[in-house]
């Protein structure tokens, strides 16, 4: 196995469309998007994904105010192939969400996995 370095960055503007709730028109409502993400191997058997995407959005007057209105993650692991067919690892993961009145709420995880590969 050759040992690389991968690092991707990409940003993407957009705009969404909201129905109304009192009529059939729609309203636009500009959204933003972003994601990095770093890849790094720190062995022939070890390696660490390093991601955070946020996106946010203008929401319009009629949404309700819990509606979020902008959200991001975190996310770090590392995985260990100890085997040409087996790999496992952990995984933290944060989030934040923001609703449309101010009301924040952050959420932690961590996670486990074993992968087999049959074939």
């Amino acid at each position: 196995m050759k040992i690389i370095k991968v690092f991707s960055l990409s940003a993407l503007v957009g705009l969404a469309l909201v129905a109304c709730n009192n009529s059939s028109d729609l309203t636009n409502s500009p959204a933003w998007w972003a994601f990095v993400g770093f890849n790094h191997y720190w062995s022939k058997t070890l390696n660490s994904n390093f991601s955070t995407a946020w996106a946010g959005t203008t929401l319009a007057s009629f949404q309700a105010d819990e509606t979020i209105q902008r959200a991001g993650s975190f996310h770090a692991n590392l995985i260990w192939f100890p085997y040409s067919r087996v790999s496992t690892g952990i995984e933290y993961m944060w989030g934040l969400r923001e609703n449309k009145n101010g009301v924040q709420g952050t959420a932690s995880r961590i996670q486990f996995m074993v992968k087999f590969i049959f074939n």
